[in-house]
């Protein structure tokens, strides 16, 4: 079991589409640079609704 964060945009019928995933950190303090790097990819990828969810 572990918590990530997905990306989702909405398409012209307002349905959300799954841009990516990426793995939420355990510290609560500053983000490293490479999860700062991943949460820019997925923003320049389309992403505007960021959940996070828990995968089985």
């Amino acid at each position: 079991m572990r918590k990530v964060i997905r990306g989702y945009a909405k398409d012209k019928n307002l349905n959300l589409i799954l841009i990516g995933t990426i793995p939420v950190p355990h510290s609560k303090g500053k983000r490293s640079p490479v999860a700062r790097q991943d949460k820019r990819y997925l923003v320049r990828q389309g992403a505007t609704i960021f959940k996070k969810e828990t995968i089985f």
